[in-house]
């Protein structure tokens, strides 16, 4: 991508993952319990793309611990404003209060984040199957 870093490619996809989960899981309420077929396929259709959004940011660098926060808590907040803005939940002051401290416990976790210049090299292990590709079959006994 031009101009991007990669930790902007990983919260771009970050906010794809967020975005979908928020429309997903807001569209079950117009499910009835799961009971209408294009709703539902749309809402799977939503969660599956949320979650591929999710992986792609992990694999662009956002690390495990601080994506998955930020994924479920800002979706959590988005959905505690959405469902009092549309469908009249009650939004207290104690909600509210919640919300706060949603967002800030994420903003900490991203202060406090590894820089990924600084985080160790991942080391890449060999699956058995590519290891025994590499070596050919086991010998035969007679």
């Amino acid at each position: 991508m031009i101009g991007l870093t990669r930790p902007m490619v990983g919260w771009l996809w970050m906010a794809g993952a967020i975005l979908t989960e928020i429309i997903a899981t807001a569209a079950l309420t117009y499910s009835q319990g799961l009971t209408r077929a294009p709703v539902v396929a749309v809402t799977a259709a939503l969660y599956v793309a949320s979650y591929v959004c999710l992986a792609r940011a992990l694999h662009a660098g956002v690390e495990v611990s601080v994506g998955y926060a930020v994924w479920s808590g800002v979706g959590t907040a988005a959905l505690a404003v959405i469902g009092a803005a549309l469908f009249g939940e009650a939004l207290t002051a104690s909600r509210i209060a919640a919300i706060v401290l949603i967002i800030c416990g994420v903003v900490l976790l991203q202060l406090t984040a590894t820089p990924a210049s600084a985080q160790p090299a991942r080391v890449q292990s060999t699956p058995p199957s590519a290891a025994l590709a590499a070596d050919g079959p086991p010998p035969r006994s007679p």
